[in-house]
């Protein structure tokens, strides 16, 4: 045998091999959370892969990991985080208000978005709803102003409509 470490190659989480690398190089990547117990592995030259817990010279390593990684339940994906009711709240009231032309839903979702918005930002509610409380602050001001024209403008347009041609020299 050779005064050469011995060298690993690993196939990664992505389906790649990687490597040779050395054993302190393969320890750094446990501790790393890149390889765990079943990655698998093989030394240099060696035809057979077998898995990293296999392998008594990374024991200790991944036992460390475990002991300092969460606790993970199974192979079950971790649960989705809560969603931001107060923005989905004002997204649902400000597309409500769109769509049934209802001029007192509008404010009210543009209130309750702006109130999502600000507890987001300062970090007192998740962030997931962002996306929501912006889209209800855009569509209820959408919906106010439309609203303001119509109401402003209608009358006085359908005053004049038979009276008046519509372009005069």
């Amino acid at each position: 045998m050779s005064d050469q470490p011995l060298q690993y190659q690993l196939i990664g989480s992505d389906g790649i091999e990687y490597g040779p690398v050395s054993a302190d190089d393969v320890r750094t990547w446990i501790r790393e959370g890149r390889a765990s117990a079943k990655t698998m592995v093989r030394a240099t030259g060696s035809p057979a892969w077998r898995k990293l817990g296999e392998l008594p010279e990374f024991a200790e390593a991944i036992a460390q990991r475990a002991a300092n990684a969460p606790a993970v339940t199974g192979s079950v994906a971790a649960p989705k985080p809560e969603q931001n009711k107060t923005a989905r709240m004002g997204f649902i009231l400000s597309v409500v208000s769109l769509l049934c032309c209802c001029v007192l839903l509008a404010p009210a979702g543009l209130i309750v978005s702006i109130i999502a918005l600000v507890r987001i930002n300062s970090g007192k509610d998740l962030k997931e709803g962002y996306g929501f409380a912006v889209a209800g602050i855009v569509i209820s001001l959408l919906v106010i102003i439309l609203n303001i024209l119509v109401f402003n403008f209608l009358p006085k347009f359908m005053e004049g409509a038979g009276s008046k041609p519509v372009f005069s020299p």
